[in-house]
């Protein structure tokens, strides 16, 4: 996703499924989740659509990328 998007590592661990709109194919980051604390929108290239529809949305959790316990990522968590 990184390669695809330029985005950062913390800005991807970020992402929830409520700012992914893959039918328009953008996704959308708060001034919260940005390094110069601005918000912007994100297009995707086709390859990080199919990605994403590829990743299981989980019930308990809003966020997309989750740890190997399912949970969000401790680190970079909102």
């Amino acid at each position: 996703m990184a390669y695809w998007t330029g985005m950062r590592q913390k800005e991807i661990l970020q992402i929830e499924w409520k700012a992914i709109n893959l039918k328009e194919g953008f996704l959308h980051l708060r001034a919260s989740q940005t390094k110069t604390n601005e918000a912007r929108t994100v297009w995707l290239f086709p390859q990080v659509i199919q990605m994403l529809k590829e990743i299981p949305r989980t019930l308990h959790t809003r966020n997309v990328f989750l740890t190997v316990t399912q949970k969000p990522n401790p680190r970079w968590a909102s």
